[in-house]
């Protein structure tokens, strides 16, 4: 029991001893010596009952909704979980998504196109894309524009995976079998969207033979990389983020109001999601968007600097500069500028100069190992032959085993509209 008057030393996190009603610092204090045992100790910041005490269970009340069914689980609600002695709770299972191509002009990225042939950028961005959202992947590979092997490629990975993601062979050529064979497997819910880019997009359930009462949803997405991107945030994100367990309301990407700052031209036949790039202005007090330049569906620098997308109706015309829109957010919004970012202010550390040095030392790293580091600038040649456009050179890194594994890509950036795929239920 603690007399009045008197201190005892404590470490951080002790119990507070019978008797105290009050935690002083210790750099808020200075100790004079004294004969005997005491010593005298003196505060320099003013004092009152209950500071620096914790009291028991003021964290979390009794009755209190910790975590709630739907909520993913991250680093906090572990934290919580191993607060409160729970080790083991009920989760949803990920899904396992299976990720095939479909052409007879393609060949693998490692692989050099002869004739007609392009490589496959399509399944590559794909996977990379699931895999940075912790979803179990499978590589399906390409598969070849005949009727029967493609069926019998699709057929086995309904059995193998809950979600199937095909790009290509969903449009109406001779060769375009996918949206055919998926009505003869299962059900077909869309193929045709009145949208841009993605029309072509198709939607079905197919049932497992394996595991009766169970179906495989299957999403044919276009040939067009910027196309196959758009629609697979547009399709498949929300309804894999679904499957993981999330409630309705957590499986859309965020959506914020920006100012424009040049004209958009309008297409009459359907409204368009837009590539852009957002940003607050911090003078102005807005976020502010500007185009990642030509939308062309095969043009993949559309996605590499955005952000967001820009919901432009459909009509006639142009819309004005300054003009207030709806952008979904489907990658994070870029720092500030070193004049007005917080960080060096308040810690007085520079985070700009950190960040450079920790990018320098991971590009050290990428250069021993098994992994092969390769940069390279499109030459004139290149050009001339329909190589995707770029702006200066760009670091590719590829495993050397030729695993499709993406270690230095720059954003595998998603667009996301406000269209949530209810065409089944998950519970």
């Amino acid at each position: 029991m603690l007399d009045k008057d008197k201190i005892i030393y404590i470490t951080t996190g002790s119990r507070v001893p019978e008797g105290a009603n009050a935690v002083i610092k210790i750099e808020d204090t200075s100790k004079q010596e004294s004969e005997g045992q005491d010593v005298l100790v003196n505060t320099t910041v003013a004092m009152e009952e209950g500071v620096n005490i914790r009291a028991v269970g003021s964290d979390m009340q009794p009755g209190e909704l910790v975590i709630q069914a739907g909520d993913k689980i991250g680093p906090s609600e572990i934290g919580l979980l191993a607060t409160l002695g729970i080790t083991e709770v009920p989760c949803q299972a990920a899904p396992v998504v299976g990720v095939m191509s479909t052409g007879d002009e393609l060949v693998n990225p490692w692989e050099t196109p002869t004739g007609s042939q392009i490589r496959d950028s399509n399944r590559a961005a794909l996977l990379t894309s699931f895999q940075q959202d912790g979803l179990v992947c499978t590589d399906l590979g390409i598969v070849r524009d005949t009727r029967e092997t493609l069926r019998e490629r699709m057929a086995a990975a309904v059995e193998q995976c809950d979600v199937v993601v095909t790009s290509g062979g969903v449009s109406m050529g001779d060769a375009d079998f996918v949206k055919g064979l998926l009505a003869e497997l299962g059900t077909v819910h869309f193929g045709r969207l009145n949208m841009k880019p993605g029309k072509p997009t198709t939607f079905a359930s197919i049932p497992k033979q394996n595991a009766p009462g169970r179906r495989c949803y299957f999403f044919g997405l276009p040939g067009n990389p910027v196309s196959c991107l758009v629609s697979k945030a547009l399709m498949v994100d929300p309804a894999v983020h679904r499957l993981q367990g999330l409630s309705s309301s957590k499986c859309l990407h965020s959506q914020i109001r920006v100012r424009t700052t040049q004209e958009y031209k309008l297409d009459p036949g359907r409204p368009e999601y837009h590539r852009v790039s957002v940003w607050f202005n911090n003078a102005t007090q807005t976020f502010e968007a500007a185009s990642t330049g030509f939308q062309r569906s095969s043009r993949l620098m559309s996605m590499r600097s955005a952000n967001g997308l820009m919901l432009l109706p459909k009509g006639q015309g142009k819309t004005a500069v300054g003009t207030v829109m709806t952008v979904l957010l489907t990658d994070d919004l870029p720092p500030p500028p070193p004049s007005d970012c917080i960080h060096p202010t308040a810690s007085g550390v520079d985070p700009f100069a950190a960040a450079q040095a920790v990018g320098a030392a991971l590009k050290s790293s990428h250069s021993s190992g098994t992994t092969q580091v390769a940069e390279h600038t499109l030459s004139e040649k290149e050009k001339a032959t329909g190589a995707r456009e770029r702006e200066g050179g760009v670091v590719v890194v590829w495993p050397t085993d030729h695993s499709l594994c993406l270690l230095c890509i720059d954003k595998c950036a998603v667009i996301v509209m406000l269209i949530f795929v209810a065409l089944y239920s998950v519970h």
